[in-house]
């Protein structure tokens, strides 16, 4: 093998060593976590990108190249920690990534006091959030594990829910309006491609599906 193209393997391999690791230990969990596509998309950009910085401090060292290589993801990594807000929902879940809640209309009456929630996903270790006009999270409710419909009462001062589950990104969403018929509620998981690229390149507090909550209001 030519030693250029020693170089460029060594110093790629580098580059996606930590999500190899993370991968790996993901498939070691109880419930592995199932990464889609684009997730290998940002392991091959780390591929390209240490091949390329081995080539232009033209390196010649293979067990150098390797290590130049493994310090791309800590760079990105702290790129994205310095140069992006997160939510206080991080700090609070780190599993979870939050995103923030549509406007709140409060003219548009009282929220409804309980909702028919299902979940069409396995939910495991799910709980159901609800905040204030503020964002402010003021009470939290397991839910079970069950798929048929539960009824959960909705706490006195709450503007929006959301769900916490540990396999996709949290974010609350206002709740419906009290109406004579009663609401219901079912949550999914939605792939999300972006969320699976930067989760490939080395941002692991989002996951690849994002939280999908609908409303349907019973006849």
């Amino acid at each position: 093998m030519p030693s250029s193209l020693l170089i460029a393997m060594a110093a790629g391999t580098g580059g996606i060593s930590p999500s190899l690791v993370h991968l790996a230990q993901g498939f070691l969990k109880s419930s592995p976590d199932v990464q889609g596509g684009f997730y290998f998309v940002g392991v091959a950009i780390f591929f390209v990108l240490g091949a390329l910085v081995a080539h232009f401090f033209s390196e010649t060292n293979a067990k150098k190249a390797f290590f130049l290589g493994m310090g791309l993801p800590a760079l990105v990594a702290t790129v994205q920690t310095q140069g992006s807000l997160k939510s206080a929902f991080v700090d609070i879940v780190p599993s979870a990534y939050a995103q923030p809640a549509a406007p709140i209309d409060l003219s548009a009456g009282a929220a409804a006091a309980k909702l028919n929630f299902k979940s069409s996903s396995e939910c495991k270790g799910c709980e159901i959030w609800f905040a204030d006009s503020a964002g402010t999270v003021i009470s939290k409710q397991i839910l079970k594990t069950s798929s048929e419909p539960s009824q959960i009462v909705v706490p006195k001062g709450a503007a929006s829910f959301g769900v916490a589950d540990p396999k996709s990104n949290f974010r609350l969403v206002p709740l419906p309006r009290d109406t004579s018929a009663p609401v219901s509620v079912e949550f999914s998981r939605k792939y999300s491609p972006l969320s699976d690229l930067r989760r490939g390149l080395g941002n692991y507090d989002i996951k690849s599906y994002d939280s999908n909550i609908q409303f349907r209001e019973q006849k």
